[in-house]
């Protein structure tokens, strides 16, 4: 399951919700109760490696 974001106009509160793709986005602010909340697009989180620089097997190929 993806995690949105989401920000209120009306206090400007910022929050994250878990939910299925498939599922419609939450209508009410958790803080004010209002029924202005958009969607917020964030960038997508950085990619990590399996291994940190350090590790010893860090330049090995799949497999090791």
């Amino acid at each position: 399951m993806p995690l949105y974001d989401y920000i209120c106009d009306a206090c400007g509160h910022e929050f994250e919700k878990w939910h299925r793709m498939d599922e419609k986005a939450p209508k009410t602010c958790p803080e004010c109760k209002h029924q202005k909340v958009r969607r917020q697009f964030k960038s997508p989180p950085a990619v990590h490696n399996h291994y940190s620089p350090m590790h010893p097997r860090a330049n090995r190929g799949r497999g090791y």
